[in-house]
């Protein structure tokens, strides 16, 4: 939402921890609703407490289509459809060519593969292996103060 929307102005959030209270130091299941420069709103909710453990999802839904994908391993469209049918089979096509790149099956983790493949990241860029960081830090930056709208409405 961040890419598309830019940073809310205003955010509404719930969280709580429902199911591992003697297990992980913060909540497992969050929700907020986000409302854009524009007017639109943005639901981002997130649970680690299902049964379909670390299999985390993201899905857009606008005036134009809707696309819903895993985030964790395998990466696949779970669910795509556009206004313009040409724009569909160019991402879908798009996605074709990028899947390969994430056909290897990851260890089990606890934090699932994402936090591995940040931490990756930025030891290929200290080790000089790669230039500069996948996501920028003024992107991280912009993510950040999502976050703390987030969490600090809450505590209003």
């Amino acid at each position: 939402m961040l890419w598309v929307k830019g940073v809310p102005e205003e955010v509404k959030s719930y969280y709580s921890t429902l199911k591992f209270k003697d297990v992980i130091e913060t909540e497992d299941t969050l929700v907020s609703i986000m409302k854009f420069f524009d007017n639109s709103l943005g639901i981002f909710s997130i649970t680690n407490t299902s049964v379909d453990i670390w299999d985390s999802k993201i899905e857009f839904v606008g005036t134009k289509g809707t696309v819903s994908f895993s985030a964790d391993y395998p990466v696949k469209i779970l669910y795509l459809i556009h206004e313009d049918p040409a724009v569909a089979t160019k991402l879908l096509a798009l996605y074709e060519l990028l899947a390969d790149k994430f056909s290897e099956a990851p260890p089990v983790s606890y934090y699932g593969t994402k936090h591995r493949e940040q931490m990756g990241d930025f030891f290929n860029v200290i080790l000089d292996k790669t230039k500069e960081l996948f996501i920028k830090p003024e992107e991280a930056l912009r993510t950040l103060s999502v976050v703390e709208k987030i969490y600090n409405y809450e505590k209003k």
